[in-house]
């Protein structure tokens, strides 16, 4: 937060407050469901390709793997899901 947002929020009064964090809360409901709807329709179209798709954390582990993943490795998803991506790629 600016110091410039801390300053208004200094001067707003307690009913501006709950007006505002009122507004806040709306919107993040709205951008909620935005990112829900989104993450849906990402599973819809990976979990349906005939291609290896997978989402791979900070620290190199696989957060994600698409059933293709599974069949094209033998592998199950809960198996991917605990090793890292090098176990995976050719080296």
């Amino acid at each position: 937060m600016s110091d410039g947002s801390i300053s208004r929020l200094r001067q707003m009064d307690k009913e501006d407050l709950i007006k505002q964090i009122l507004s806040l809360r709306l919107e993040n409901k709205g951008l909620l469901g935005r990112l829900l709807k989104s993450e849906d329709q990402f599973r819809a179209f990976a979990d349906n390709i005939q291609a290896a798709v997978y989402i791979v954390s900070e620290n190199d582990t696989v957060i994600y793997a698409n059933p293709f993943v599974s069949s094209m490795t033998g592998y199950t998803n809960d198996e991917l899901l605990r090793m890292p991506i090098s176990d995976l790629v050719h080296p």
